[in-house]
């Protein structure tokens, strides 16, 4: 007599969640997608939150497993209540009694009320959903085999390691960016950081695997943390999902003889500026220095007005092509419609991160073109032959990777990406990977 394998149960806990199409919820959604070839059958524990148009996209939920069950809870949705204080402050400025004194007393106490608020979201707003996720996740904990909560938000790394406590189920977390490491996070005091360090390292005690997913983050945390088990902390990066790359995909736009395109799709937040690329390209296209050099670049982004006041500046308005943001799958072809694929870092998150984009330009096996500093993102190019990089600051290191990439392409020859880089970033094989660590044996 055989019994069919039971498959085990996973509680997967995403403050965000598709239909949401912030590029951290691909994670989560590519990992609920194939850990049932693994024998684990994921329960999505989420917030339910209002998305702004340019984060809504309702086909992520088609490529979900049909049984795949998402609860959806209550969440006080921090932009929900600054809309509510600012609604008030206009209702409270209103002359009804001719008393603007009295109401500026009453607004300023909501104001007050909501800077209290923000002072006290130790670590972030998402540590409010706590309530609403201990009573609607704690029967979920209990009937599943793991716990397996991703961040940031790092709220919902303590809502896991909560669940954890309670129900005594193995914890993974799972962090996309890091949380103390993270240098562009700024505390109100020191009293602030001080608690958040101990509440980042009370989740980690709670946990059986920390999964960063850059190797020099994996690496930063063990040092931070020199009496907890190396071996507690790994590294699965983030990956792209083939079946996201239709073969019959065209090109967004006819193509200039000899001109190579060079597409952005992402937004310019954080410090991240395309100056430096704008001055480079119009120093290798300047008359007697790059005799039919052609460049055209594109810019997929939700900052589309700033990528625009940037070309102005720099006087490349002819060569640069800004488009509002694109449900997923448009972006995918507009990479695929590339030549080169940019990516632009930021001084005080380039040392651990990798943004998510890369990983599907890879996919794309188009060149990536990066004005990063040395650190993860110059490390994973190198590693993998991916593209070329530089240091924003070096002009003439970025003019010389212009040449070098457009002589290389004008004689449409394909760049030499390892192939490693096609299995180690594959969301199918790295499914596996977690379904490994959620069972131990990762």
């Amino acid at each position: 007599m055989s019994f069919a394998t039971r498959k085990q149960r996973v509680l997967m806990i995403a403050h965000e969640f598709y239909p949401c199409s912030a590029i951290g919820c691909h994670r989560s959604g590519k990992f609920c997608k194939y850990l049932g070839r693994y024998g684990w059958e994921p329960v999505v524990l989420t917030a339910r939150q209002q998305y702004a148009h340019g984060r809504l996209d309702a086909s992520l939920l088609r490529q979900l497993p049909d049984d795949l069950h998402v609860k959806r809870t209550f969440y006080p949705d921090l932009e929900g209540v600054r809309n509510a204080i600012r609604g008030a402050r206009v209702m409270l400025r209103r002359p009804h009694s001719g008393n603007g004194r009295a109401n500026g007393g009453v607004s300023s106490m909501v104001e007050s009320r909501a800077g209290v608020a923000r002072w006290m979201s130790v670590p972030d707003w998402a540590v409010y959903w706590l309530p609403w996720a201990l009573y609607s996740g704690l029967a979920e904990a209990r009937r599943s085999d793991a716990i397996y909560v991703t961040g940031p938000p790092h709220g919902a790394v303590v809502v896991g390691a909560v669940l954890a406590r309670l129900s005594g189920r193995r914890l993974v977390i799972d962090l996309r960016d890091p949380w103390m490491l993270d240098k562009t996070l700024v505390y109100p005091t020191e009293l602030h950081r001080g608690m958040n360090r101990r509440l980042e390292r009370w989740c980690f005690a709670s946990a059986a695997t920390v999964i960063c997913n850059t190797r020099p983050a994996m690496e930063a945390y063990r040092r931070l943390y020199p009496e907890l088990p190396a071996e507690k902390f790994t590294t699965l990066p983030n990956g792209f999902d083939v079946t996201d790359f239709p073969a019959d995909e065209g090109e967004v736009a006819p193509r200039v003889r000899n001109e190579i395109r060079m597409s952005y799709v992402g937004s310019l937040y954080g410090g991240r500026d395309p100056r430096p690329l704008f001055r480079a390209v119009r120093a290798a296209t300047e008359p007697g220095r790059g005799a039919g050099m052609k460049f055209r670049i594109q810019f997929w982004t939700g900052t589309d007005e700033l990528a625009r006041a940037y070309a102005r500046e720099a006087g490349v308005e002819d060569m640069v092509d800004v488009h509002k943001l694109v449900p997923h799958r448009e972006a995918i072809a507009a990479m695929r419609a590339s030549d080169v694929l940019l990516v632009i870092g930021a001084s005080d998150t380039d040392e651990l991160h990798v943004p998510g984009k890369l990983f599907e330009y890879v996919y794309c096996r188009k060149p990536v073109l990066a004005l990063v500093e040395p650190g993860a993102i110059s490390d994973l190019i190198d590693e993998y032959q991916l593209g070329l990089w530089a240091r924003p600051a070096d002009e003439t290191r970025l003019v010389s990777h212009l040449a070098n990439l457009h002589s290389h392409l004008a004689n449409g020859d394909a760049w030499p990406i390892k192939p490693e880089a096609f299995q180690d970033f594959d969301r199918r094989i790295q499914a596996g990977r977690l379904a490994a660590i959620l069972g131990g044996q990762g």
